[in-house]
């Protein structure tokens, strides 16, 4: 089994840590796995283990760019690169808008889902961030083969 991974939206912090522990702790043998590439900018890919003979590292520049730009990569060219590369595509980061299957998705971020928490952010651009995040991730995980929840809450 060949696995992509989406590392596109994972910009710092716990997204890094989390993947970079789950790719250590991956025992690719008795899973069956034989081959794991991830996509992602250059600066979350430099973060990442570089010393798995089976991990490969794919830079894309686009991802340095911005949202736009990040989420025009991942419906148009991420699918392209998955169904060259990879049987099934994981995405940590939650939210996946690109055409190819299957697909795993994470949720591990519930303040979007949370009404109580999100409404104390008051300012418009944090406000509008939450609810795209909300649609963005419910849609994702509606069309996901799998989503993989952190807690029961989560679920």
């Amino acid at each position: 089994m060949r696995i992509g991974i989406d590392a596109s939206s994972l910009g710092g912090g716990g997204g890094i840590t989390h993947l970079t522990e789950l790719l250590r702790h991956t025992d690719v043998r008795a899973s069956g796995i034989d081959a794991i590439t991830v996509w992602g900018s250059e600066a979350t890919l430099a973060r990442l283990p570089h010393e798995l003979p089976w991990l490969q590292l794919e830079p894309q520049p686009e991802l340095a760019r911005g949202l736009r730009a990040r989420v025009a990569w991942q419906r148009g060219k991420l699918s392209e690169l998955a169904s060259a590369k990879c049987d099934v595509l994981f995405v940590p980061a939650g939210a996946y808008g690109g055409s190819f299957h299957p697909y795993v998705t994470m949720c591990r971020n519930m303040l979007p889902f949370d009404p109580v928490e999100s409404a104390r952010f008051k300012r418009l651009s944090t406000a509008l961030r939450m609810r795209l995040l909300r649609w963005g991730q419910r849609a994702s995980f509606e069309r996901a083969h799998g989503v993989i929840f952190l807690t029961e809450y989560a679920r």
